[in-house]
């Protein structure tokens, strides 16, 4: 079997894809379902950061497992990225843009320190 094959077939057969997808499901209705908890109309940013959460969540996920290992920067940089939007709208981007830079920052930092091993 090539290797083009094997490795169509291991994403195929896949699995957490499906989850994580289910987990921004469960995320994004939750934040709806306890939206009377943040102020009028402010759950969706909660969402978004959730979302962004999940997507980090999966990154780490398939770096540390060896048998769901895929490409996993991209990833983990829109979750950073969401989560720095969903806090922004929530608490004001004048606020926390710098941590949405760090926070970026930082996964490039491990992504390269993690190739280099």
């Amino acid at each position: 079997m090539p290797e083009d094959e094997e490795v169509h077939e291991k994403w195929r057969k896949d699995p957490l894809g499906g989850v994580f997808f289910g987990l921004i499901l469960i995320v994004g209705a939750c934040a709806y379902i306890f939206g009377s908890y943040f102020p009028a109309g402010e759950w969706w940013n909660w969402a978004i950061a959730g979302i962004g959460c999940v997507f980090i969540l999966e990154a780490l996920v398939r770096s540390f497992i060896p048998q769901y290992k895929r490409p996993s920067f991209g990833r983990a940089v829109w979750g950073v990225i969401l989560i720095g939007i969903g806090m922004g709208f929530a608490y004001g981007f004048e606020n926390f843009w710098p941590y949405l830079i760090v926070g970026v920052g930082v996964i490039m930092l491990l992504y390269y320190i993690r190739k280099s091993i």
